[in-house]
């Protein structure tokens, strides 16, 4: 499942210090493939609800880098 992982998925990022009802919303932005071709971590864009009344983001996008084994794959990307 590892490697399906790709820019644009959807994911929730997992947290053991929370329940997975307040695990985080995010979207894969980069991924670091290692020396045998396989993703072991990725770069995460994560959502936020802090949106004007038009739905624009109000504030800078948060990024995390994240390996594998902490994403929960939502939505695949199409690509």
């Amino acid at each position: 499942m590892d490697a399906d992982l790709r820019v644009g998925n959807v994911v929730m990022v997992k947290n053991t210090n929370v329940s997975k009802s307040e695990w985080q919303l995010a979207r894969v932005a980069t991924v670091y493939p290692s020396a045998h071709g396989y993703v072991c971590e990725v770069q995460v864009a994560l959502a936020d609800s802090n949106l004007d009344e038009r739905g624009v983001r109000r504030g800078p996008m948060g990024y995390l880098e994240r390996p594998v084994q902490k994403l929960v794959i939502l939505v695949p990307s199409r690509e």
